[in-house]
């Protein structure tokens, strides 16, 4: 797929500083890949909210969206070459800074979260930052877990949780599962029900397969 990847090219414009944004055919790629026996990662993607708290005193004590860092620069980096969408905790006050210090620090999930719900962020990577390194930890809907080591290792570690619960596709065969739906009273509940399980994340396709009175079933 590396060696053809021209095949699959539709667009090309310039970008700044003298780059090239190049547009692919992904329902083409996605077909190529489960043809060559790997996984998917579709295209809906959780968001996860960074609270990194740092531990220097020429940097704020917790880093937000519209503040500079090489770290945050690193993490970004990071996120876009992992398809990892991430949100920044925007302008805080001293007294929400403190609480997220302290919810870092204590890796409390649940604070955390509750304020990731701002931002619909759908998890948490919490990390503090000294001369030795980041210390990370993780709080999302796959699980939770932690690192040590650079800034951007936090992102690869929940690139690699996220990608294992929710790729599709494994191997040459995609599922082909049935899904009963009760109490449709007529063709525009039909058109919604399709439209809602065409929407789940990795669905790739939808057919209605038969509808007894009210009982219809789909396979998907």
């Amino acid at each position: 797929l590396y060696a053809s990847a021209a095949r699959y090219v539709q667009t090309l414009r310039p970008a700044a500083g003298g780059l090239v944004t190049v547009g692919f055919d992904a329902d083409a790629l996605d077909t190529a890949l489960v043809r060559a026996g790997q996984p998917l990662w579709g295209r809906a993607r959780p968001a996860t909210l960074v609270v990194l708290v740092l531990e220097r005193p020429d940097a704020p004590r917790t880093l937000v969206g519209g503040v500079e860092a090489d770290e945050k620069r690193a993490i970004d980096r990071a996120a876009q070459l992992r398809g990892v969408p991430l949100a920044w905790p925007g302008a805080l006050d001293a007294a929400a800074t403190e609480s997220l210090v302290e919810a870092a620090g204590a890796r409390r999930g649940d604070m955390l979260l509750e304020y990731a719900t701002r931002y619909d962020a759908s998890g948490v990577l919490a990390g503090r930052a000294t001369a030795a390194g980041v210390e990370w930890s993780w709080f999302l809907p796959v699980g939770q877990g932690s690192v040590a080591g650079a800034a951007e290792d936090g992102v690869h570690a929940v690139a690699d949780r996220y990608a294992a619960a929710l790729t599709s596709g494994q191997g040459n065969a995609i599922a082909l599962l049935p899904i009963v739906v009760t109490g449709t009273r007529g063709p525009a509940d039909l058109a919604t029900v399709a439209a809602v399980l065409a929407g789940i994340p990795n669905v790739r396709g939808v057919q209605l397969e038969r509808a007894t009175g009210g009982d219809v079933t789909f396979r998907v």
